[in-house]
């Protein structure tokens, strides 16, 4: 979807590649403790630094994610982005909200 021939997936994208590894992270963890898996949204991004402009077409990248701070519905991650032979290409701190279904109930 986001694939801009011949040169790859833009850089920024990555902030998404490590805002959906926390989302499996936070599902895991959840199945493991026998909790529903919870509606998440990214609050915000710090600190985004890649040193690529683009991910190529190909590349074996591995996205690392671990929390910083935990709550119940507040917490934030450190993530990066590595590809293979070439170390950390990305990384970045992001802070995430999960719903517990209650929102908006009286």
């Amino acid at each position: 979807m986001f694939y801009e021939s011949p040169v790859g997936v833009p850089s920024y994208v990555g902030i998404e590649y490590i805002a959906q590894t926390v989302a499996a992270h936070a599902g895991m963890a959840a199945l493991e403790k026998g909790e529903l898996v919870r509606v998440g949204f990214l609050l915000g991004t710090r600190r985004y630094a890649c040193r690529v402009p683009y991910f190529p077409l190909g590349a074996l990248l591995t996205v690392r994610v671990r929390p910083i701070f935990l709550a119940p519905h507040i917490s934030k991650f450190k993530g990066s982005i590595l590809e293979a032979g070439k170390g950390e290409l990305a990384s970045c701190a992001v802070t995430v909200y999960l719903r517990d279904g209650t929102e908006g109930k009286p």
